[in-house]
């Protein structure tokens, strides 16, 4: 704009100088470059927002809202600044149920000086947020903002594909710290738990079981592979997956260097160590 400014200008001196000549001819031209170059004088920069394109950092309640007034805050117990905005709440586009049923109304938000800065106070805007505080309102923080023109479907979109990233960062974690990673089946699971060493208050009540090894992702096993699960129900226990024979999977195995009786044994003690084979392809390429 600055550009197309100064050319305008240009054009305007050297059309005047030639007017001095011809001033019947040119006066139109004249008045129409004035017309423009008064307008790229007043026109307003574009309003620059905090692009996040590709991540969303600790963000549970994403919405569109309109700002109704910076440095500005309707939350009882929260202090107006030039950190804090009114923003009204337009569509809910991700939240948790105590987050849901704000559409309509107006709640807090804090940001940082650069978000506060590409804010206009009427301008729409799409938010990435955590929320903070519960009151009479919600307060909550913004992690990022996206121009109120992206479309929910894009929004959703790239909300799923941080996950899947997420998630995939994850599970490459938990590959690279296992020790065998195999594909197959279980055969056979003891109908008695092995016995602890000692007394323990959250036994886990170990139960050694054999899977049919159909491929070998990760380290070496020869045959059918011993590992050993907790069959406990304990609150210490409960998530950890339970098997049976017949159950087809991705199994990740580690070696227990617990003081107990399965020490140096293979465990599988952790939900996300027990995949589909859906996931198989997933795996294959985390572990490259």
């Amino acid at each position: 704009m600055v550009v197309l400014r100064k050319l305008l200008i240009n054009l305007f001196s050297v059309i005047y100088n030639l007017a001095m000549k011809r001033t019947s001819l040119l006066t139109s031209a004249l008045l129409l470059l004035a017309l423009l170059v008064q307008q790229c004088s007043s026109t307003k920069p574009p309003v620059v927002v905090e692009n996040t394109t590709t991540t969303y950092p600790n963000s549970d309640y994403v919405i569109k809202g309109t700002v109704v007034k910076k440095n500005a805050s309707n939350l009882s117990g929260m202090t107006s600044s030039n950190t804090t905005a009114i923003i009204k709440v337009t569509e809910t586009i991700e939240a948790s149920p105590n987050q849901e049923g704000f559409e309509g109304k107006e709640i807090t938000m804090m940001l940082n000086a650069q978000q506060m800065a590409s804010l206009q106070e009427g301008g729409d805007y799409v938010f990435f947020n955590q929320t903070t505080h519960f009151g009479n309102t919600l307060g909550a923080q913004v992690k990022a903002v996206e121009p109120g023109s992206t479309t929910t479907t894009s929004i959703k979109e790239k909300i799923r594909l941080q996950q899947q990233a997420e998630k995939n960062k994850a599970l490459k974690e938990r590959l690279g710290t296992a020790d065998l990673v195999v594909t197959g089946a279980v055969i056979s699971a003891d109908s008695v738990p092995v016995a602890p060493i000692g007394e323990t208050e959250h036994d886990p009540q170990y139960v050694r079981s054999r899977i049919k090894v159909k491929k070998v992702l990760k380290g070496s096993a020869d045959g059918d592979v011993q590992f050993y699960f907790a069959s406990s129900d304990d609150v210490h226990w409960y998530t950890a997956p339970k098997f049976y024979s017949g159950a087809p999977g991705i199994f990740l195995l580690r070696q227990n260097n617990d003081e107990g009786p399965v020490k140096g044994r293979y465990t599988l003690i952790h939900a996300d160590d027990f995949l589909n084979n859906s996931e198989l392809k997933l795996v294959k390429a985390l572990l490259k």
